[in-house]
């Protein structure tokens, strides 16, 4: 039996496109951050995923231009920020996560995906939720799909 909620994490593009809304897999990310306040489902998001957003999202709005003639992209920046922590809670990633990511660089080559992969580990998620192909491909029972995400939330896994 199942203790406490499910617990997703969030890869950085799963953020993106979730604060961009412009991919194929809009709703399905709608629904699963949704989730998390409607069905006791805790998203949870890397530290560096923040930072990352903090820096790609505003100039990714300004590029589309979804940002208004009187919005600084730091007012944009901190305002995606802000909702991310009103949806998510921050996993942990310290030196700890920084060894494991580094144990697992014959697996995972790309650094930043092993510090996702340590970072739900050690914050006991359930799945990482990616639309990452490789991740998706290579680490198949860790990593899922928003849809793939919403079916495991639905039956409590």
């Amino acid at each position: 039996m199942r203790k406490g909620p499910v617990r997703y994490l969030l890869d950085t593009n799963i953020w993106l496109y979730y604060f961009l809304g412009e991919d194929a897999y809009k709703h399905e990310i709608m629904d699963l951050i949704a989730s998390g306040q409607d069905d006791g489902v805790d998203i949870l998001f890397t530290p560096t995923t923040a930072k990352d957003l903090f820096y790609v999202l505003p100039r990714a709005l300004r590029r589309a231009g979804a940002i208004g003639p009187d919005e600084t992209m730091g007012s944009i920046a901190w305002g995606c920020l802000e909702r991310m922590f009103e949806l998510a809670t921050p996993a942990p990633q310290s030196a700890a996560e920084c060894h494991i990511a580094r144990m697992l660089r014959s697996t995972i080559p790309e650094f930043e995906d092993a510090m996702i992969i340590a970072a739900a580990e050690t914050a006991g998620a359930d799945y990482i939720v990616t639309l990452d192909k490789e991740l998706l491909r290579d680490m198949p029972e860790v990593c899922v799909d928003p849809a793939r995400a919403r079916e495991l939330a639905a039956l409590g896994l």
